[in-house]
């Protein structure tokens, strides 16, 4: 019996349907509507202006006639003007793949503010709602040709029901025939098309329902106008959860617990909390035969902790460290402190070098060992200029002399 009871604890949640009404929401759900006349279309004004400013360019199409809260279905002489769409996003509302959904119906208002174009001829008017094969994006007041593509076979009709006033009629789609698919897959679901049937298709068919979803909220006023207004729009969902495979293949379940597939009866396959071994619980036999457990309690092998490899430095950086700083110090005179050209050091040191030349005291040092080669070389070079012109100034003079001789 203990068995039972516990199979039914495990499937009795996983197989019970799931009945709720569902509001319209923003942001799951999504809506739009295409009319027949909307254009959309780039115009250029006629002004031109001289290059190279460009000619100035918008687009172009038809204000909305309706207010945004509104999804109209019209048909003007007998073809259809106004399409509207609408989707329920079911996995947002428990649909898992796999369920079986028992009753789908669509409750939708129709409009009756006549702030905007109105319904027209509302008793000729029928509406079927029609399965969706692409993907819906929501929109208001869309192009005709944007429409996503519908079944044309896949479809159920509205009622129009007449509630006392001052409530707004209601319109009631039964989309449980159509909603099969969506149960085994939820993410097939695209909505459905709501579009009027053409009967004769005369001159004479002319009608246009409004019907209304939920007004957004308004952060302006002080009114949640959503909450308001959010049973225009409602669909009312009876599904049933996929059973658990485990559950109804005898297939061991989290903790052990394994229920019997036949007779209604079976057992515990395993302890709870490490207790004792588990006994017949149906009371037709002895205790279940249990494999002994061993003495030694099994021990796990530690496994060392091992720690992560330090960083190590290539030795190939080591070698050019050095290098580089050599050539830092080789360029650095020349890149940062130049000593070349007629002065090295600049005027400053050359005025230096000058006044201690002909004071005949010491000359200091330059720091940098490049500047002090450098000032050496140039005191040399003046040293032998000096001798050259004194050289040359005693052979033009031996040479005049032995000119003047007879």
């Amino acid at each position: 019996m203990l068995a039972v009871a516990v199979a039914g604890a495990v499937a009795g949640p996983a197989a019970a349907a799931e009945k709720a009404q569902h509001p319209f929401r923003y942001g799951t759900d999504v809506s739009s509507w295409y009319w027949e006349r909307q254009f959309d279309e780039e115009v250029t004004p006629p002004v031109t202006l001289p290059p190279p400013i460009p000619p100035a360019s918008q687009r172009v199409r038809l204000p909305s006639p309706q207010r945004p809260d509104t999804l109209p279905v019209g048909v003007f002489e007998g073809a259809h003007e106004r399409m509207a769409a609408i989707k329920f996003d079911l996995s947002e509302r428990g649909v898992t793949p796999g369920s079986a959904i028992k009753r789908l119906v669509l409750g939708i208002e129709e409009s009756t503010d006549k702030n905007e174009q109105p319904s027209v001829n509302v008793g000729a008017a029928k509406i079927q709602a029609c399965v969706i094969l692409d993907v819906l994006s929501g929109g208001e007041n869309e192009r005709f040709a944007d429409r996503p593509q519908h079944s044309k076979s896949d479809c159920v009709e509205g009622a129009r029901g007449t509630p006392p006033a001052p409530a707004a009629p209601l319109w009631t789609f039964d989309l449980t025939t159509l909603a099969g698919p969506w149960g085994e897959d939820p993410f097939a679901n695209n909505g459905i098309m709501l579009l009027g049937i053409v009967q004769g298709g005369g001159p004479t068919e002319t009608w246009q329902i409004n019907l209304k979803i939920p007004a957004r909220d308004d952060d302006a006023t002080e009114v949640n106008e959503y909450e308001e207004t959010k049973g225009r729009a409602t669909l009312t969902l009876d599904f049933v959860p996929p059973k658990d495979p485990a559950a109804t293949n005898g297939e061991s379940l989290d903790g052990g617990v394994s229920v019997g597939a036949s007779g209604g009866s079976g057992s515990l396959g395993g302890t709870f909390g490490g207790g004792a071994p588990p006994t017949d619980l149906t009371g037709a036999g002895g205790p279940v035969e249990t494999p002994a457990a061993s003495d030694t309690p099994a021990t796990a092998t530690p496994v060392a902790a091992v720690a992560p490899p330090e960083p190590r430095m290539p030795a190939l950086v080591w070698l050019l460290i050095p290098l580089g700083l050599m050539a830092l110090s080789a360029v650095r005179s020349v890149v940062l402190e130049p000593a070349g050209g007629p002065r090295p050091g600049g005027v400053i040191e050359a005025i230096r070098l000058r006044n201690a030349e002909r004071r005949g005291g010491a000359l200091r040092a330059p720091s940098d060992p490049l500047l002090a080669a450098a000032s050496a070389l140039v005191a040399l070079g003046r040293r032998t200029r000096g001798a050259s012109r004194a050289l040359g100034r005693r052979i033009a003079s031996t040479t005049r002399w032995v000119r003047r001789r007879p």
